[in-house]
């Protein structure tokens, strides 16, 4: 068996088991933003270092075979994500690398991915969101906001071309004529498109949680979607064309 294939099989056990801690290294230069990761992951499995870490250079060799969370939260534009991932991979090998950021513009967010990132985060997430996003990035899985993720769809493919000249391309389904939304499935539906969760949505609206759901569902009935990043995808290009329509 060997080393790596034993290391993936350790970070997923972790991962798995809640009981466990998972060794979580926090590189931030802002004060406020490491107190509130201090908070967020306080009583989870992600054990949170003491230390303090302004910039990636300044975290040291971490060797053993423990499963390990970088997190990288920047503060305003990242412009070097292969340098900030290289960097790390050298002191931590095996460590899985996510970026917290509260903008990471279409080209940026490419390279990073095409960097080694396996998670990239927004600053706005709900904590459970978040927690929950950490969990898959340990498991194994890149996570990538529904958010970022239109903002791909978004953007001109010409301009997203990675390191390797590759280019990123964008996702075309057929629309069939959609049935009139009301104007609170509306609402509802620009509150998708921003990546909010069904609760976050409740709160913003004034209304009960239930109630949402059931106007997500009569959306992705009139859509004709599966699911809500389907969803936001469908009302983000009907935008890009015209206002979405409205029976009331």
């Amino acid at each position: 068996m060997s080393q790596a294939f034993a290391y993936r099989n350790a970070t997923i056990n972790v991962a798995r088991d809640s009981a466990q801690s998972i060794s979580t290294y926090l590189i931030c230069s802002n004060s406020l933003l490491r107190s509130g990761f201090d908070h967020i992951l306080s009583g989870t499995q992600f054990s949170l270092s003491d230390e303090v870490y302004k910039d990636h250079i300044d975290l040291p060799q971490i060797g053993g075979t423990d499963p390990i969370l970088l997190i990288v939260c920047t503060h305003g534009t990242m412009n070097e994500p292969e340098q900030i991932v290289e960097g790390l991979r050298e002191t931590c090998p095996k460590a899985r690398i996510v970026i917290v950021a509260d903008h990471l513009d279409p080209t940026i967010l490419v390279r990073a991915c095409k960097a080694g990132v396996d998670g990239v985060c927004s600053t706005d997430m709900d904590r459970d969101v978040l927690l929950k996003a950490l969990e898959l990035v340990m498991l194994g899985e890149r996570f990538i906001p529904s958010s970022m993720g239109l903002a791909l769809l978004e953007a001109n493919p010409n301009e997203l071309r990675g390191l390797d000249g590759d280019k990123v391309v964008p996702l075309h389904t057929s629309d069939s004529a959609p049935q009139s939304l009301s104007t609170r499935e509306t609402q509802i539906l620009r509150c998708l498109i921003d990546g909010s969760s069904n609760k976050h949505i409740a709160r913003q609206l004034g209304v009960a949680e239930a109630t949402v759901k059931v106007h997500i569902k009569a959306i992705l009935r009139k859509a004709k979607v599966a699911n809500r990043t389907q969803a936001a995808m469908w009302a983000q290009r009907r935008l890009n064309q015209g206002p979405v329509a409205s029976s009331d």
